[in-house]
């Protein structure tokens, strides 16, 4: 999914949300599938990717922490994700999994994805992120 932080943004903590609308009814209803059947899913794997342009790009040397959660009606609010600024690479940041049950989520018609970020330096451009989340049920 893309995010966009968008300049200008302070140094500190600020969260980007995207709205997911879930088809995993439909997908399970057009493959003769009964989604009430879906007992648990986990994340294997959340990804953040810098996808920036600029001349003077900038990297995961600006996030100090971060945490991503989910949210959906009728449903608390779910930490599924943190990171403490260690990345795979300057561009790359693989975040630690809290190995929570997000079934109720996905079986929502829509659900949020927030992002939580702790920057030490002011974004002067915007920048474009692109978030990778896989999970098994």
């Amino acid at each position: 999914m893309e995010l966009l932080i968008q300049a200008p943004q302070s140094a500190g903590t600020f969260t980007l949300t995207k709205e997911i609308m879930s088809d995993l009814e439909q997908l399970a209803s057009s493959n003769n599938f009964d989604i009430n059947k879906i007992e648990s899913a986990k994340l294997e794997s959340l990804t953040v990717n810098i996808e920036d342009t600029d001349p003077s790009p900038y990297t995961f040397d600006i996030v100090d922490a971060a945490s991503a959660t989910l949210a959906a009606d009728g449903q608390t609010v779910l930490e599924v994700a943190t990171d403490d600024a260690t990345q795979i690479s300057p561009t790359e940041m693989q975040m630690d999994l809290k190995g929570v049950d997000i079934a109720p989520y996905l079986k929502s018609t829509k659900f949020n994805f927030n992002l939580a970020l702790t920057t030490n330096t002011a974004i002067t451009h915007d920048v474009p992120l692109k978030a990778t989340l896989k999970c098994t049920l």
